[in-house]
């Protein structure tokens, strides 16, 4: 799949990790028992994870550097410890840094490859029909773009 080149453009303003290899995605996908959409494993392939200004999109960060603090949010460490209550197939990418946090439904059905918002007055809502609408969104103008009113 290929990345569009407007996502792509916000995406160039931050940081990122660095690309993952697919057979590590894989890896992964299959550990959890997920499918990542197309898009979401597009981006994992090509930036791994992001750091841009008003937004952290969780990733996979295979490298790791003793001592050094993670500057990164690794989606396996958020897989792993997840004590939300939210269905397993629902895979956190992204938070406003107080209580909401976004997640990426990987549940087969209609709502594969959607964006869900939840935290207080906000339980489960749809906020993005995919992963590169909700990063265009987010980096174009921050995570409060994102959050419904």
């Amino acid at each position: 799949m290929n990345f569009p080149a407007a996502v792509a453009a916000l995406l160039e303003k931050g940081d990122f990790s660095g690309p993952v290899a697919e057979e590590f995605i894989s890896e992964v996908e299959h550990q959890h028992e997920l499918t990542f959409p197309s898009e979401y494993r597009t981006f994992l392939l090509r930036y791994g994870a992001a750091l841009l200004p008003g937004v952290e999109i969780y990733g996979l960060v295979p490298a790791y550097v003793e001592g050094e603090p993670p500057i990164w949010t690794d989606l396996r460490s958020q897989l792993t410890r997840r004590r939300d209550g939210l269905c397993a197939s629902l895979v956190p990418i992204s938070d406003d840094g107080s209580d909401l946090r976004f997640y990426l439904s990987c549940a087969d059905g209609p709502t594969f490859g959607t964006v869900l918002v939840h935290g207080p007055g906000s339980d489960e809502v749809c906020v993005s029909s995919g992963f590169f609408d909700f990063l265009k969104r987010a980096a174009a103008d921050g995570i409060s773009a994102v959050v419904p009113a």
